[in-house]
């Protein structure tokens, strides 16, 4: 059955630290409210978040994330910067209080 928004699985689940796997649209805000429900607000230990592959804007969409929930550590592995549009339109990006 392919995965869903939504789903989420248990790998080793005698392993003294659980890891939960859960396929998402950072783009879509159903699904990061969906996240927050289910994951952060549910969390009985720290959340660990392990981006790999975002391309573009996704990057800065996990770093948000890292920003607004308690979790304590961001493994990050962006593929690509976000494209020349953004810089052709002047567009700026904020973290936090960073922006560039």
């Amino acid at each position: 059955r392919p995965p869903t928004s939504t789903s989420t699985s248990t790998y080793y689940e005698t392993w003294p630290i659980p890891m939960h796997t859960s396929k998402q649209d950072l783009k879509q805000k159903s699904d990061l409210r969906n996240m927050k429900k289910r994951l952060f607000d549910t969390a009985t230990g720290p959340v660990v978040i392990l981006a790999i592959h975002l391309c573009g804007t996704l990057a800065l969409k996990a770093v948000d994330m890292f920003n607004n929930h308690d979790v304590k550590f961001l493994a990050l592995k962006p593929c690509c910067l976000p494209g020349m549009v953004y810089a052709n339109r002047e567009d700026v990006f904020r973290i936090g209080k960073h922006s560039f």
